[in-house]
């Protein structure tokens, strides 16, 4: 099995954009 395969890699960019959205809310939060 790859480790480079497409499906991972797009689970990781969506992790990182949900990472993303829930920090910026919190600091939207905060502020």
């Amino acid at each position: 099995m790859q480790g480079d395969c497409p499906l991972e890699k797009h689970n990781s960019l969506l992790g990182k954009a949900r990472r993303q959205m829930v920090t910026t809310q919190l600091q939207l939060s905060t502020v």
